[in-house]
């Protein structure tokens, strides 16, 4: 028997460049994101939904409203325009793709978890879930140990 609890429906808006026929190419996605967790047992619930929303919300909006760029491209990437633009960059592990965010985002949430002293005993896998209005989604999951 296994058990889930997941949150829904958080959005994140994102910049990346991708590379599109062999150039790269800027542009921005609104990302709807869930997340969930898988437990072989529970006492009274996998994870307390409120404690789960309030960890994912506060890992998202440190990505909210970012260009994602590959870490090696940290201190690299720069943008002109005619007035003064606040540029927040976000730089994640491999390319900047819904799959290496999703898998970023499983791994900011357990850490943050971690370091909130939230009992993950009895958490045995994470999934994080990416899907954009076009219908692609993007999924990553992972055994916590």
């Amino acid at each position: 028997m296994t058990y889930s609890t997941c949150v829904t429906n958080i959005y994140v808006n994102i910049v990346h460049y991708t590379e599109v026929e062999n150039e790269r190419v800027l542009h921005g996605h609104t990302y709807k994101i869930s997340v969930c967790f898988r437990a072989k047992h529970i006492n009274k619930y996998v994870i307390d939904f409120l404690e789960l929303k309030r960890i994912v919300n506060s890992v998202i909006n440190k990505i909210n409203n970012s260009i994602l760029i590959p870490k090696e491209h940290l201190g690299k990437v720069s943008f002109k325009a005619p007035v003064n633009v606040n540029v927040k960059t976000y730089a994640i592990d491999g390319e900047a793709t819904a799959e290496n965010l999703a898998k970023h985002i499983a791994d900011e949430v357990i850490n943050t978890l971690r370091m909130s002293n939230i009992n993950v005993s009895n958490l045995k896998a994470i999934m994080v879930k990416i899907e954009d209005p076009q219908g692609f989604k993007a999924y990553f999951s992972k055994s916590i140990s």
